[in-house]
C-alpha cells in the first residue's frame, strides 16, 4: 500500500487492512479520517465484530475504558505524528462513534 516514502493517507482506512502498523499517515483533513476509520481501528485493537460497530454506539457501550483510549490515542499518535494526549483526556465515553471520529478528523487538521 506505500509507494516509496509516501505515506499512506487516513483515507485508506480501516487500518487493519494496512502491512505495517508503523505505517504515518499524512494529508489529515476532517474529511479522512471518519467512523470507518475509527472502527477500523477498533477492530484492529480489540478485536469488536463489525455488528457491534456502529456510528452511535458509544465507547462506554464498547466497555472502553480510559486505559483503552489511551491506547487508542498512542496508535493515532504513532501513525500520524500528531499529539492525541489532551484529547483522550477529554473524550467523553458516552459519546458516539461518530462524534469521537469527527473530534478526532479535527485534532488531526490542526
Amino acid at each position: 500500500m506505500q509507494s516509496g516514502n509516501r505515506p499512506v493517507p487516513l483515507s485508506f482506512a480501516p487500518w487493519k487492512h494496512l502491512g505495517r502498523k508503523d505505517e504515518l499517515m499524512a494529508e489529515k483533513t476532517v474529511e479522512e479520517f471518519g467512523t470507518e476509520s475509527l472502527v477500523g481501528l477498533l477492530q484492529e485493537l480489540f478485536e469488536f465484530p463489525d455488528d457491534m460497530l456502529t456510528p452511535t454506539t458509544t465507547l462506554d457501550e464498547l466497555g472502553l475504558d480510559s486505559l483503552a483510549l489511551m491506547e487508542m490515542g498512542v496508535v493515532i499518535e504513532e501513525r500520524t505524528g500528531v499529539e492525541m494526549g489532551t484529547l483522550v483526556d477529554g473524550m467523553s465515553r458516552s459519546e458516539p462513534l461518530d462524534q469521537v471520529a469527527r473530534t478526532i478528523a479535527r485534532v488531526l487538521a490542526r
